[in-house]
């Protein structure tokens, strides 16, 4: 069921996001840089790892996705697929982590607020 969801809502929003943000974003997540990652999240971000979900405030958020990656300790990040809604008002990455603890599928959610675009939600499930 969960798949299921994950591929209508990444269905919701085709398009294309700036190479250049998504690479940044990518790069940051390989190269253990996650303060990078994490200086974009919105107000409110949803973290979800395999079956546990978490719907944290900004600094709660990123001390979670930072321990879970560190946990992980990725050897390579590769996006699959990038996309924005028509109105590029949301952005979305899908990709994979490859780890000492397996492969897993990666999806980073961002949605315009203001002038800035803030990360809303990071999934990583296995593959």
């Amino acid at each position: 069921m969960k798949s299921l969801w994950f591929i209508l809502f990444s269905l919701l929003f085709v398009g294309t996001v700036s190479a250049q943000d998504g690479s940044k974003l990518l790069r940051a997540l390989h190269s253990g840089n996650y303060q990078k990652v994490t200086r974009h999240f919105a107000p409110k971000v949803e973290i979800c790892f395999g079956d546990d979900v978490f719907f944290l405030p900004k600094s709660k958020a990123a001390t979670k996705f930072e321990s879970i990656m560190n946990e992980l300790h990725p050897t390579s990040v590769t996006a699959l697929h990038k996309g924005s809604s028509d109105n590029k008002s949301a952005k979305y990455i899908i990709g994979e982590v490859k780890s000492q603890k397996g492969t897993y599928r990666l999806f980073i959610f961002a949605k315009r607020r203001g002038d800035r675009t803030v990360i809303k939600e990071i999934r990583l499930e296995p593959f």
